[in-house]
């Protein structure tokens, strides 16, 4: 089944060598139905166990988690690129490449820049 090679083994008992993916006692089960989530794709590693391609926006051994999740601080918003790495807006008063860092102003023009994430 599903294009596993089965045989008679030296006990005289029918055995399958399954292809990468599939698994059971006839091959029956496909180890990616349902593995991957939010339109990622399953595909067999070089071990034969499931594994996922994300789509852009998500990661994960299962394509379960947001790439955006928590990432951006201080209410920025988060996009994700096409080599799928997120990255923020920030609120004007914030500025980093997390939005970690407030602006503030002194009496002089110049600012300057506080870490707000190790607060």
């Amino acid at each position: 089944m599903n294009g596993g090679t089965c045989f008679v083994n030296e006990r005289d008992q029918p055995k399958c060598k399954c292809k990468p993916r599939y698994a059971g006692q006839e091959c029956e089960m496909d180890q990616c139905k349902d593995y991957c989530q939010n339109g990622g794709i399953c595909s067999a590693s070089t071990l034969g166990k499931p594994a996922c391609r994300c789509p852009v926006g998500f990661t994960g051994p299962t394509c379960k988690q947001r790439v955006c999740d928590s990432f951006c601080l201080n209410e920025g918003i988060c996009d994700v690129n096409t080599g799928n790495q997120p990255y923020c807006y920030c609120l004007p008063d914030f500025t980093g490449d997390r939005c970690q860092y407030s602006e503030c102003y002194d009496s002089n023009p110049l600012h300057q820049k506080f870490d707000l994430s190790s607060i």
